[in-house]
């Protein structure tokens, strides 16, 4: 039995965080002041951290590395990110320490 193991490019975007952002707590910073991807990382215009343009791009590039026959009965895919592929897999922001984590750890 053969299985295609394919690393996922991908990159962050604030919309993963679909829970309602904690206001009763003064002073919870901002993903882009806290996570260093926002000062480091520069990306060709129009491309912007801001929206969903960067984790678009790079996903799609995920599908020129694809062999022939992936996906298929014999060649299934097992695949893996560094990103969160789900808001669950985070704990809630109330029980976070910084309760913005979730808008820079998913695609």
């Amino acid at each position: 039995l053969s299985c295609c193991v394919v690393p996922l490019l991908s990159w962050h975007h604030q919309s993963f965080d679909t829970e309602p952002d904690i206001r009763c707590w003064e002073g919870i910073p901002r993903a882009e002041q806290c996570m260093v991807d926002y000062a480091r990382c520069k990306w060709p215009a129009p491309l912007s951290q801001m929206d969903e343009s960067v984790a678009k791009a790079v996903d799609a590039l995920n599908e020129e590395s694809l062999p022939e026959g992936a996906g298929s009965e014999a060649l299934p895919i097992v695949s893996f990110s560094h990103f969160l592929p789900r808001l669950e897999l985070s704990p809630e922001k109330r029980f976070l320490f910084l309760p913005t984590l979730n808008k820079a750890v998913g695609s």
